[in-house]
Formats: structure tokens, C-alpha cells, sequence
């Protein structure tokens, strides 16, 4: 009786425990989607912007004020684009449980951290990391394996890195 007591609290805690992990990648994967909303609409918005300084013909103490505009609005594009964080340095692949990631970022204060606390939330245990700075670039190899039975897809752990919001890929 008591055997199957604690038998059935281990499998109710291992429950809880799938079920925190995938609230986790649920709430990762919205905080994706409304990241990837607001750069749009920004974009959009920037682009807008653009667009109606077109018309905008004013001369302003001789000088036509609509080059300036689009000159600004265009900077403003590339400043949102690049944040947006292109993951084409970013390679994940994997074997059974065994994941290798391979990418180049920018090196700041507390990166490495960052990056180890994103890939702990999706349950991977990283056993081996490579990495060394030069000129401020951060490469960077990391070799780790799912601790749970469930395997998240190489997209999720690419979706997981592009929200650390510090991670400047290069």
C-alpha cells in the first residue's frame, strides 16, 4: 500500500513536471509570436512613414525637408531589421538525444549565461562548450542532450536563443 503511494506521487511530481516544462515552451513560443508582431508592425509603421513623406514637398529655409525624413525612416528600417536577429550563423543539429549548436555572436558582459539559462528552460543539459573572444565576436559550441523524454524540435532551440535579448548574432 505504501509502495504504491509513493509510486503514484513520483508519477503525479514527473507530471507536473512535463507539464511546467511545456508551459514553458508555450509561453516561449507566444513570447516569439508577439516579438515577431511588433517588429512587423514597427517595420510597417517605419515604412508608412516613408511612404508619406513622398508628398511632402515643404521647403524649409530653402531646403526641401522630405529628403531628410526618408533619410531618417530608412536608418530606422535597418535599426529594427537588425534586431530582429538573423539566425543564418546559427546551426543546430541533432542526434537522438544530442544536440550541437554552432553560432557567432557579439560578446557582452553575462552572454554566456544568457544563452546557458535559455537552453536550461528547454531541458538541455550542456556537457561541453566551446567558445573564445576576438574582436568582440563570441564563437561559440555547445554539446548538450535533452535531460526529459520529450525532444523539442532544433527550430525551438533556435526560437529559444533568438529571444535572448542581448544575443546579436554575427
Amino acid at each position: 500500500m505504501q509502495a504504491d503511494q509513493v509510486s503514484l506521487l513520483d508519477d503525479s511530481i514527473e507530471y507536473l513536471r512535463d507539464l511546467m516544462r511545456r508551459i514553458g515552451e508555450l509561453e516561449s513560443c507566444r513570447e516569439l509570436t508577439e516579438s515577431k508582431t511588433r517588429t512587423k508592425r514597427t517595420i510597417r509603421d517605419h515604412v508608412e512613414q516613408t511612404s508619406d513623406n513622398y508628398g511632402n514637398n515643404k521647403i524649409t529655409n530653402g531646403k526641401k525637408s522630405s529628403y531628410l525624413n526618408k533619410r531618417e525612416a530608412c536608418e530606422d528600417i535597418d535599426c529594427v531589421a537588425s534586431k530582429d536577429g538573423s539566425t543564418d550563423n546559427l546551426t543546430v543539429s541533432m542526434n537522438n538525444k544530442d544536440l550541437t549548436i554552432e553560432f557567432r555572436c557579439r560578446w557582452l558582459d553575462g552572454i554566456l549565461f544568457e544563452i546557458m539559462d535559455a537552453l536550461s528552460i528547454l531541458d538541455l543539459d550542456c556537457h561541453s562548450v566551446q567558445s573564445s573572444t576576438m574582436d568582440g565576436i563570441l564563437p561559440m559550441t555547445i554539446n548538450s542532450k535533452y535531460k526529459g523524454s520529450s525532444v523539442a524540435k532544433p527550430r525551438t532551440v533556435k526560437q529559444a536563443l533568438q529571444r535572448v535579448r542581448s544575443l546579436t548574432f554575427v
